[in-house]
């Protein structure tokens, strides 16, 4: 005996039930399949759309190109990281220099 959620109160329900005890839903057997092929589609679609986007941009397989997707995120959150602290990065070495400038000619 499986149990399964009804949609209209969130509660589970054995799947031998007329109905929800607890809200009277008739149809909640139903509605939680209904929902469970929409995922499924909807998976399905998303794997024909990523299997398309990288034969459009000529990746060998979907693996290689989610792993170029994640680098290029990586490197657009280093490259933030940088432009939010270039002034403390310009701060700092200029410091560097000012104090190696100033031991190379305290000599």
């Amino acid at each position: 005996m499986g149990l399964i959620k009804c949609l209209d109160c969130d509660r589970h329900v054995s799947l031998n039930a007329d109905h929800c005890p607890h809200c009277g839903n008739k149809r909640f057997r139903e509605q939680y399949f209904e929902r469970q092929k929409r995922w499924e589609e909807e998976e399905i679609r998303k794997k024909e759309n990523d299997i398309q986007k990288a034969k459009e941009l000529k990746f060998s397989s979907v693996e290689e190109m989610k792993k170029a997707e994640k680098t290029k995120e990586k490197n657009l959150e280093i490259f933030e990281w940088v432009v939010d602290n270039s002034t403390n990065i310009v701060i700092t070495l200029a410091i560097i220099i000012f104090l190696l400038w100033k031991f190379a000619f305290s000599r």
